[in-house]
C-alpha cells in the first residue's frame, strides 16, 4: 500500500462526506491506475457548515498525488444523462442495458467500475424502481454525460 485516500461516505446524520477526486489513466482486470488525487479539503475548503470535509486524520489534509492502483469497487461516478449502457466500448455498439425503466424517469446507481478505454467506462449499475442490475459501457461520444464532481451538479 502506497497511501490511503479519503473515501466518500454517508455520515450518521444522513449527509454525504466527500472523498478524494482522482484522474483515472488506465485499467486492468477491475483495477484502475490513478494519479493526481485531491483531498476534499484541498478542493472545497476544510469546513462546510461546521463539518470537517473528508475522512481520515484531522492532521492530514492533502492527498498522495502519485500513481497507484485502486479497485473499481472503490470508485464512484454518477450518470447525468444517457439512455442505455452499450455492449462494448464502441459508441456504435448495440444497447445492452436500459438505464430508464420503461422509458420513464427512473434511473440508476453506479455499483462499480469494471474497465475503461479512453473516456469510455464499463460500469455495473442498479436501476431505481425495479432494482434490476446490469452492466455495460457508457461515454466516449455516445451523448451520455458522466459526473464525477462531488461539489456541484454537472450540466
Amino acid at each position: 500500500m502506497i497511501a490511503t485516500l479519503p473515501a466518500g461516505h454517508h455520515t450518521e446524520d444522513g449527509d454525504y462526506a466527500l472523498g478524494a477526486e482522482i484522474d483515472v489513466i488506465g485499467s486492468l482486470n477491475g483495477w484502475f491506475l490513478i494519479e493526481n488525487a485531491v483531498h476534499p479539503a484541498e478542493a472545497y475548503g476544510d469546513v462546510e457548515g461546521g463539518e470537517k470535509l473528508g475522512a481520515g486524520s484531522e492532521l492530514v489534509r492533502s492527498a498522495y498525488r502519485g500513481r497507484g492502483w485502486v479497485h473499481g469497487s472503490r470508485l464512484g461516478v454518477d450518470i447525468q444523462a444517457g439512455q442505455s449502457l452499450r455492449a462494448s466500448a464502441d459508441p456504435q455498439s448495440k444497447p445492452a442495458f436500459d438505464l430508464k425503466l420503461n422509458g420513464g424517469e427512473e434511473y440508476v446507481d453506479v455499483e462499480g467500475f469494471k474497465s475503461c478505454v479512453g473516456s469510455t467506462v464499463e460500469l455495473t449499475v442498479k436501476r431505481h424502481g425495479d432494482g434490476v442490475e446490469g452492466s455495460g459501457w457508457i461515454g466516449g461520444g455516445d451523448h451520455s454525460q458522466l459526473c464525477s464532481n462531488q461539489g456541484t451538479t454537472c450540466v
